[in-house]
């Protein structure tokens, strides 16, 4: 123990001029070396999730379901690979110098805070000011590009697509229902098909009319043609007979008026009924007298009944042809208005049904595009709303820092103290004494 104690007296010199080698050495190499920097950032992800979902197939809005916790941590680290995305950070680098900056994007570091979504961005650099500005453009457009991946960020401008493609579609069958109207003659179908019907039944009820005409006068030219042929064609004339002439006769009237009678009541009784008969019997007895009183002519002059029924057969028989001729003309007339209306509600009833069709598909389209109206403006009042709230909460900004983080003066001049003490002690208890002069 003397001994080294000794040597540590004879040694102080050297150990003196070692330690403050060491020392001296430490504080050069410590202000020569290159300041290091550590820019540090640190923020929250945060994932606000739209209340509905619009769906554009259904036209309807269901609640959004929430992510289970596994799907939130798979999430978060898809935002953490996409903040190293080389894109993203060409992106934040666009502003900056090149040569200073070039190491950014390698020295970059990010870390998820275990249990959080907080995460925790550092850079070690020479260049403070630069590194804060390269962390401030990253967390900017990774915030720009967050928002856009939200999962409705892009619902409304679909919605809006899909009720844009419903108006044009409702536009396009409304033009395809005016272009039917106008091609078809629609209204004036509609109009003119019952004009023809009222047209006819005009025809129709004229030809009934004329044809009870026709049947009542063939009925009556019959019942002239079977009266005809009992009348005599001559009756005797009485000379020298003084008094009226034979159209003025009482029974020649008489039996005039009978025959009438007959030819009324032929027209509501048939021949063998019993008030036919009554009036033929009368008829027979007053033709009887008649003749049994001129039973002494010395000439015969035509009968006046008989030239009168003649005359009136040859009436009925020129009305019966003029009516006959005017059904003939009103059947074609009616024939043809018959096929006019057929034809006319063949083309309404084809053009109503297209018609038809077209409005219930414009009644569709038009709920279509007010359901899609809707739901784009509610999807674009949630957008509005999601956009309000934040999607990346800073917790700490990214500043340029004012101390260095490498070298350590502290350490470093420790470190090199106990390196020269411990250095200086070798000395002094290894190293031979000096030799005296």
């Amino acid at each position: 123990m003397t001994a080294s104690l000794k040597n540590l007296a004879r040694n102080k010199t050297r150990m003196a001029l070692f330690f403050l080698l060491v020392l001296g050495s430490t504080l050069v190499a410590t202000s020569l070396l290159p300041k290091v920097y550590r820019v540090t950032a640190q923020v929250e992800i945060l994932l606000p999730l739209p209340k509905y979902t619009f769906d554009s197939a259904t036209l309807s809005r269901r609640p959004c379901p929430r992510p289970t916790a596994q799907a939130r941590r798979s999430w978060l680290y898809r935002q953490l690979d996409h903040l190293k995305d080389p894109a993203l950070l060409r992106q934040a680098l666009a502003s900056l110098p090149g040569e200073k900056t070039v190491r950014f994007a390698k020295d970059l570091q990010v870390r998820l805070l275990e249990g959080t979504s907080r995460v925790t961005l550092s850079l070690e650099t020479r260049h403070p000011k630069a590194g804060a500005q390269f962390l401030q453009n990253l967390l900017a457009q990774f915030q720009k590009d967050l928002r856009a991946s939200l999962p409705s960020a892009q619902k409304a401008k679909d919605l809006q697509e899909a009720a844009h493609s419903a108006n044009q579609e409702l536009a396009r069958l409304q033009a395809a229902l005016k272009d039917l109207k106008n091609r078809t003659h629609l209204t004036l179908l509609q109009r003119r098909l019952p004009a023809l019907r009222r047209e006819i039944g005009s025809f129709q009820n004229d030809l009934d009319q004329k044809r009870a005409r026709l049947a009542a006068l063939q009925k009556e030219i019959q019942d002239l043609q079977e009266t005809l042929p009992r009348l005599p064609k001559m009756i005797p004339a009485r000379a020298g007979r003084k008094g009226p002439p034979p159209d003025q006769d009482p029974l020649s009237l008489r039996l005039q008026a009978l025959q009438k009678k007959e030819i009324e009541l032929l027209a509501k009784y048939p021949k063998d009924s019993q008030p036919v008969r009554n009036l033929r019997k009368e008829i027979q007895a007053l033709t009887q007298a008649i003749l049994k009183r001129d039973s002494s002519p010395r000439k015969k002059v035509l009968n006046p009944a008989r030239v009168r029924l003649q005359q009136e057969l040859a009436g009925k028989k020129s009305a019966l042809q003029a009516l006959q001729a005017q059904l003939e003309v009103l059947k074609k007339r009616l024939a043809k208005r018959r096929k006019e209306a057929q034809e006319t509600q063949g083309a309404l009833q084809d053009a109503t049904l297209k018609a038809a069709d077209l409005e219930a598909r414009i009644q569709q389209a038009r709920k279509k595009f007010y359901a899609l109206s809707d739901l784009a403006s509610q999807a674009a009042l949630q957008e509005k709303a999601l956009a309000l709230r934040p999607v990346l909460k800073t917790i700490r900004p990214p500043l340029p820092p004012l101390v260095p983080v490498k070298p350590d003066p502290k350490t470093n001049l420790l470190t090199a103290l106990a390196l020269a003490t411990l250095g200086a002690l070798a000395i002094g208890l290894l190293a031979p004494p000096p030799k005296k002069t």
